[in-house]
């Protein structure tokens, strides 16, 4: 039986398998140190390593965040695991999350299977995913809780009242414990929410009494919700003055709050959300696409598509060997031209995930999939809440953009683009352009596979 099941998703297990090949092959020779804010990650697991209570918002850049990685992680360390075997931890955890996408998209795409595969293998190869899962920071757990939670959000919305119960008891678990490593997840809250009030208002099945026990469940994740994570977030409002803190709350960070004083709405020209930069395809490395004139979603497709920052993903070159600059860090010449198919590519790619979003809004809008709404909501919520946190602080120089700050929710927009390709593909007319968005996926996956094995 065994044998059988192997034979019969060979595709899969490979592409399961090559994701996970990767992260352990860029885990054995990166140096975490050359991770995002490794420094302040570091001193804030420090701080764990000798203290059982929060720290002081000023302690480091990192801590504001929930707890929950930090402890762990200073336990770790406490016991004699240094910020390499961290590393790979954070490997373990990229290797459990495609784990749960291939769970996932057995369970919500059963009859779509060349669907499942396209979807598997960009989340196999994603840069900005791969680049993470190697880093000493609690977006890996982060994002590993998350997509347990949204596993297990449809669920809630299941005919089975049984399943309903199991999937709120694990949401909430799930999504209490993501809240308490990362304030992110609140997107997923406010997505579970919304596909709520959206059955509360549509489905009238069984009156009031229906209504009450298809909204039971709900309540009772949010309840869990609640006491996960109610009692640090009620800590920061005594002690802050507000529940979700950031690290521009904190005095070494607040002179880079720019235009703080100007209207939300004046911080940012309208050509930061809605012009593009084609710089990102000669060169998609800071400071393209950020000065002289910022554009976001630009900045965001280079951050996934690419080491947009220049923080190790491909191997700095040895002294003496051929340099360029890229964010004021040394850059082989030879990692360019990939990085540049990989943005180009990737944004054919993350065109044709909005377009199926937006065909598959219109089709779980329909047939009232209530739980396919709330994972739709995901993703669209996280680019919001990026956006927002960008147009806030509107300081360029911080690295505000990135692609790993999104993989939390991420996954449904890994599907829609299996789905679009497949649809595709389906359909003789269109099959050229499902040609090409393969053709884009390998482009994604030979950058990587150059930045670890070639350059």
């Amino acid at each position: 039986m065994f044998r059988g099941t192997v034979t019969r998703r060979w595709p899969e297990i490979s592409l399961f398998l090559f994701g996970c090949a990767l992260r352990i092959a860029l885990g054995s020779s990166y140096n975490v140190r050359l991770g995002y804010d490794f420094y302040d990650q570091a001193r804030n697991i420090a701080w764990w390593m000798q203290h059982a209570e929060l720290p002081p918002i000023d302690w480091s850049r990192a801590a504001y965040h929930p707890p929950l990685y930090y402890v762990l992680a200073g336990r770790l360390a406490k016991a004699g695991l240094g910020f390499t075997g961290l590393g790979l931890i954070s490997v373990a955890l990229g290797c459990l999350r495609l784990g749960l996408l291939v769970a996932a998209l057995e369970l919500y795409l059963p009859r779509q299977r060349m669907a499942r595969i396209v979807a598997l293998a960009l989340a196999a190869v994603l840069p900005a995913s791969v680049h993470m899962d190697v880093m000493v920071t609690n977006e890996g757990l982060a994002a590993t809780l998350a997509m347990l939670a949204l596993v297990l959000l449809p669920l809630v919305f299941s005919e089975s009242a049984r399943m309903r119960w199991y999937g709120a008891a694990g949401l909430g678990i799930a999504l209490g414990l993501a809240l308490m490593t990362k304030v992110s997840s609140l997107v997923i809250l406010a997505a579970l929410c919304a596909a709520a009030l959206f059955q509360l208002a549509r489905d009238g099945a069984g009156g009031t009494k229906g209504r009450l026990q298809r909204l039971a469940p709900i309540l009772t994740a949010l309840a869990i919700v609640v006491l996960c994570s109610g009692l640090y977030f009620a800590w920061c409002k005594v002690h802050y003055g507000k529940a979700f803190i950031t690290g521009f709350d904190s005095w070494r960070s607040k002179s880079s709050l720019l235009d703080a004083d100007k209207a939300y709405w004046k911080r940012r020209p309208p050509g930061y959300l809605f012009g593009w930069n084609l710089d990102i395809y000669a060169f998609p490395f800071y400071p393209s696409a950020a000065r002289p004139e910022a554009r976001f979603f630009p900045q965001l497709v280079a951050a996934t598509f690419a080491d947009y920052y220049n923080y190790g993903l491909a191997p700095y070159p040895a002294i003496g060997e051929p340099t360029r600059l890229a964010n004021q860090r040394p850059l082989r010449p030879s990692v360019v031209r990939p990085a540049c198919l990989s943005v180009g590519a990737g944004t054919f790619i993350a065109a044709i995930s909005m377009v199926a979003w937006a065909a598959a809004w219109v089709v779980c809008w329909r047939r009232r999939a209530h739980g396919m709404l709330g994972l739709l909501l995901v993703p669209l919520l996280a680019v919001a809440g990026q956006a927002h946190f960008a147009v806030t602080v509107a300081n360029d120089t911080e690295g505000l953009v990135k692609g790993s700050y999104l993989q939390y929710g991420v996954a449904p927009l890994f599907a829609l683009f299996g789905v679009g390709v497949a649809w595709l593909w389906r359909r003789r007319p269109y099959r050229g352009l499902a040609a090409l968005a393969l053709a884009a996926l390998l482009a994604v996956a030979w950058y990587v596979v150059f930045c670890i094995v070639v350059a």
